[in-house]
């Protein structure tokens, strides 16, 4: 395990109701204490609806990093957003974080966030939200819904501004700290 030496600010608001807005800004950029010595993969903001993806992700069920294949993007009439992917990959607890791939498996498109869960019940002629989760955790587009904030300019930009601080020191000089990423 290789700990953190920086740690990006985050706009996630735990108490907030608007699910959907903190999905589209819950994203945070950390760096860490030792190089990885490993093959890197590039950011990419384009991504075709009809493109298969691909899920690199923990999966607490096999208590292991997992590839979840041959997802597809789809959309939902409850939850829209131009910053966020619908998918229906395979994902467990711990997912969050994952890489979402494009079909060359070289591009991550867009960072898994979760599952919005469309909790209801008709109770008489109303609806009436339960906090009960559904059986299973297969995507639905209208009540299970894996999400990933999509590799935009937004958080390119993001990315650059933490990258650039991570050059500077306490006196505003730049370090000289390895190299800097690719986007």
């Amino acid at each position: 395990m290789i700990p953190f030496a920086e740690i990006d600010r985050h706009r996630y608001q735990p108490l907030s109701n608007n699910h959907l807005g903190q999905s589209e800004t819950d994203v945070v950029f950390v760096s860490l204490k030792y190089p990885l010595y490993a093959p890197s993969m590039s950011l990419s903001a384009q991504c075709s609806p009809k493109d298969k993806l691909f899920l690199v992700a923990y999966n607490s069920t096999m208590d292991a990093m997992h590839i979840s294949e041959n997802c597809a993007q789809f959309s939902s009439v409850r939850f829209a957003s131009d910053q966020l992917i619908l998918h229906n990959c395979d994902a467990q607890a711990g997912a969050s974080g994952g890489a979402l791939l494009d079909p060359s498996h070289t591009k991550v498109i867009a960072v898994h966030g979760g599952a919005f869960v469309v909790r209801s019940q008709t109770v008489g002629d109303g609806s009436k939200a339960l906090n009960v989760e559904p059986a299973g955790s297969l995507a639905n587009p209208e009540s299970w819904i894996n999400h990933a904030r999509k590799v935009d300019q937004s958080m390119i930009n993001q990315l650059r501004y933490f990258v650039a601080y991570l050059a500077k020191d306490s006196s505003g000089q730049t370090r000289s700290h390895g190299q800097s990423p690719e986007y």
